[in-house]
């Protein structure tokens, strides 16, 4: 039972994480339907460390 003034939701998309290729840092962060799209997720964007464009990959 939900408690009073607080609302319970599944997490159906939850966050995720996505980590540079290149120098491991961990800048940026998304959501994910896990049901729709089970592998994990590659974006490129752009590294602050790097300063270009490199490939970021999901992380738990």
């Amino acid at each position: 039972m939900a408690q009073k003034g607080k609302i319970q939701k599944k997490v159906k998309r939850p966050l995720i994480k996505l980590i540079c290729t290149e120098c491991k840092q961990r800048y940026y962060h998304t959501r994910k339907n896990p049901t729709n799209t089970p592998d994990r997720i590659n974006h490129l964007k752009f590294c602050k460390i790097c300063r270009k464009r490199t490939p970021h990959k999901e992380t738990k």
